[in-house]
């Protein structure tokens, strides 16, 4: 299980921290004093895009294999359980954010 998925961006760090060393979104200015992150929409469309990604990569060495091509069992089952462990995680943060977000609405003023 390729750890990129499992990485946390921290908290204040540069836009190089997010996820994976070179998958860095696109940093915006976050207005103090000229210093650039990655906003929270930023990363969780990097994520997404990664999320994306892996599942192509495993839809395509698949389609490899059922057309008889070179391909390796184990780069095709390694590709679907990256994959597969992708969407769970991605799952379980649209949980979380959804309980997030109903809390918050819960919250009387």
């Amino acid at each position: 299980m390729p750890s990129s998925f499992l990485a946390v961006p921290r908290v204040g760090a540069g836009a190089g921290s997010v996820l994976s060393p070179g998958a860095a979104a696109s940093a915006s200015p976050a207005g103090r004093g000229g210093a650039s992150e990655a906003s929270f929409g930023d990363t969780l469309e990097s994520f997404l895009n990664q999320v994306d990604g892996s599942q192509r990569h495993a839809d395509q060495l698949v389609e490899r294999f059922a057309l008889g091509e070179p391909v390796e069992v184990h780069q095709v089952l390694s590709a679907l359980g990256e994959a597969e462990t992708a969407v769970q995680l991605t799952v379980t943060l649209r949980n979380k954010i959804l309980d997030a977000y109903q809390e918050i609405m819960r919250t009387q003023i």
